[in-house]
């Protein structure tokens, strides 16, 4: 072997490619689904955000670029220094000149960016939060650090080869279901 990467398929070396369509899943349900970073019109010049985090996670971050800036969003597990409560941390950055609306925490935030943007938030996860403990802006004097309390839930076990067709069925119902508000939904033409 040469030491050369080179698939059969590309007659040329030039051709060769380290991003084949199955492999960028990963990526869209990262800005998408977790981030939850949606673009809205052509270049993001209106945008949505709604970040979430799934129990398996206990902090995402993600973003990309385009001719107007940079679109950024990390969210974490945190825990305030002083009052120990554990929080959820969202930052998100936006390019100037954009508008768009931030749904997290239940609650949607309208935003117009008009110099260049990071705006950062935590709201309390604890059960004993009241509605005053959420969504606060983040401060140079709160001391979120990441949350050690975290752990990650254990996965179902079940035999190699073995399908569990009624949850599979299930999770195609409600995707199918998520599509259609999509569509719905979608201000593209």
């Amino acid at each position: 072997m040469s030491g050369y990467v080179h698939y059969p398929a590309y007659p040329s070396i030039s051709r060769n490619s380290h991003a084949h369509g199955w492999s960028t899943g990963p990526t869209s349900v990262l800005l998408q689904g977790i981030l939850g970073i949606q673009l809205k019109s052509p270049l993001g010049k209106t945008w949505v955000i709604a970040p979430q985090l799934s129990k398996w996670l206990s902090h995402a971050r993600g973003g990309f670029a385009t001719k107007l800036g940079k679109f950024e969003v990390s969210i974490a597990l945190m825990k305030h220094v002083s009052s120990g409560l554990r929080v959820e941390a969202v930052n998100v950055t936006v390019p100037v000149g954009t508008t768009g609306t931030v749904e997290w925490g239940g609650r949607s935030y309208v935003h117009t960016a008009d110099k260049g943007e990071i705006v950062q938030w935590w709201r309390v996860i604890d059960t004993e939060a009241t509605q005053e403990d959420e969504w606060r802006v983040w401060s140079e004097s709160d001391e979120l650090v990441p949350d050690d309390s975290w752990t990650k839930p254990e996965g179902v076990k079940r035999e190699p080869g073995v399908v569990d067709w009624d949850l599979l069925e299930k999770g195609y119902a409600l995707a199918s279901k998520a599509v259609l508000k999509d569509l719905s939904s979608s201000s593209y033409p």
